[in-house]
């Protein structure tokens, strides 16, 4: 059976949109050269040496993941990647193994593994939660190998949502053990506090705000950065959601219209072309498009040429807005939206 792997793609997922696009998945380590001809691991571990600065502990984490990228990850073997900024999950197929882009000029995106993507915008919320917390791994790169997770992956590939681990495994067994199947992984294989919490968020928001009710939020958050909102009722919109503007009585500039749409999947460029009438329309500036599932291909070259006049607020901009914003919200809202800001020690390498 194929292994499923995860190999990030930046510290805040900064290479995803570029590893989709062009097929492959990795960067980083733009301190290493070329390892197309390491074939042994102390050959590796002596480039990373010299080239990598750092603790004993530092080198061997490096030189333990680089060498399951190098030489652990087969062809045929799945890539399973979270895409924190539309809680969603990219899955592909290895193909070509381990690359070094000699020719690319940003230095962070040259050690890749080539990936044919099968799926790029699967909902977080298809994943059963113990499977979420693997993908939520504070390592770069590791295998989801726990809780029949070379299975379960496969079946959400399809389509279908996660069936759950088809027998009782041990999980207490280590993520990370598996994830390098090397001796050398010594960075804390533990979960990413931040990466768990805001799916955890993300979920409650794909649940408990749906249609009117995310509306309500956008506008409580537009609210809270200084605009004047007028939400339609709930039913039919005619493709704008909320009005929004400046001034005490929301006639002054920057006016925008805003459309939500609270489904996972992907909106198209339809969408964006309404809302650039809509702009005429009601004689407003600018506009927001609000989705959690993203947009398509052809949507994102549609708002290319609209730079000036539409934006688009994904899952994760929306986070960050009700990061930002969570103390200026009403009672209310604050009771639909349970949240708690903790602090957490983090290690830098």
């Amino acid at each position: 059976m194929s292994k499923f792997w995860t190999v990030r793609t930046g510290r805040s997922g900064e290479r995803t949109e570029w590893s989709i696009a062009n097929g492959v998945v990795g960067g980083g380590w733009d301190q290493i050269p070329d390892l197309t001809n390491v074939k042994e691991k102390e050959q590796l571990r002596e480039i990373v040496t010299e080239h990598r600065a750092g603790s004993k502990a530092q080198v061997a984490n490096a030189t333990g993941q680089l060498w399951t990228m190098r030489t652990q990850i087969k062809d045929g073997d799945y890539i399973a990647l979270p895409i924190r900024a539309t809680s969603q999950v990219a899955f592909g197929r290895v193909v070509g193994g381990y690359k070094y882009l000699a020719s690319e000029p940003d230095p962070t995106r040259r050690h890749v593994l080539g990936v044919e993507w099968v799926a790029t915008d699967v909902p977080k919320s298809m994943i059963k939660q113990d499977l979420l917390y693997q993908l939520g791994s504070a390592l770069t790169i590791f295998r989801v190998g726990n809780n029949d997770a070379d299975f379960r992956p496969e079946q959400i590939m399809k389509g279908r949502p996660d069936p759950g681990a088809r027998t009782a495994l041990n999980s207490s067994a280590k993520t990370a053990t598996q994830s390098t199947e090397s001796e050398d992984l010594i960075e804390e294989d533990g979960i990413n506090v931040e990466e768990v919490a805001q799916d955890e968020i993300a979920r409650l928001l794909q649940e408990d705000f749906k249609g009117h009710e995310l509306s309500e939020l956008i506008a409580a958050l537009l609210t809270a950065d200084g605009f004047k909102c007028r939400n339609s009722p709930p039913g039919a919109d005619g493709g704008v959601d909320i009005l929004a503007g400046m001034g005490a009585l929301g006639m002054d500039s920057p006016k925008l219209v805003v459309q939500v749409k609270s489904q996972t999947s992907a909106v198209s460029d339809i969408v964006h072309q309404q809302l650039n009438g809509a702009i005429h329309r009601y004689q407003a500036d600018q506009a927001l498009l609000v989705t959690f599932g993203g947009v398509t291909g052809p949507a994102k070259a549609y708002l290319e040429s609209q730079y000036f006049n539409i934006r688009v607020w994904t899952m994760g901009d929306i986070l960050n807005q009700i990061y930002q914003h969570y103390e200026q919200l009403d009672g209310e809202m604050k009771a639909q939206l349970p949240l708690k800001q903790i602090w957490v020690p983090i290690s830098e390498n």
